[in-house]
């Protein structure tokens, strides 16, 4: 059974006032109908509390399921792709229509001769290392 706790103090105070109104029914005349109005509504209260806490223990159970089947899905989703690029060839422009992008043939960058990065070039005249206050 799950437990009550969000409300748990509320029903609590509800029982007590309830039981002080049973150990002293002298007390207080006429107040019955209002202690059954109270009763009544406690014990809706608990029940509503139970299936608000079933309500979410069946939507986490149903999260897990979503999340599980889509993984399902989403393993046999690659299985088919991989058996659909074993029958066609890696450039076969048909891949596309089964989200696949076909394999083109990369051209290779030219080179350029570049400056290396090591190389350091010489400091202008008249300045220092660039520390501060060697001016």
């Amino acid at each position: 059974m799950p437990r009550i706790t969000a409300h748990g103090a509320t029903f609590r105070d509800w029982e007590g006032l309830i039981g002080a109104c049973n150990n002293n029914p002298d007390l207080m005349p006429g107040i019955e109908p209002l202690k059954a109005d109270l009763e009544s509504t406690l014990a809706l209260s608990r029940e509503l509390k139970l299936q608000q806490e079933k309500a979410a223990a069946l939507r986490r159970a149903s999260t897990q399921r979503v999340v599980q089947e889509i993984g399902t899905g989403q393993g046999l989703a690659s299985k088919i792709r991989n058996f659909i690029k074993s029958r066609l060839s890696p450039s076969d422009e048909r891949l596309k229509e089964f989200g696949i992008r076909p394999s083109t043939a990369r051209s290779r960058k030219k080179t350029e001769e570049t400056e290396s990065v090591s190389e350091v070039k010489p400091l202008e005249s008249g300045k220092k290392d660039g520390s501060p206050g060697d001016h």
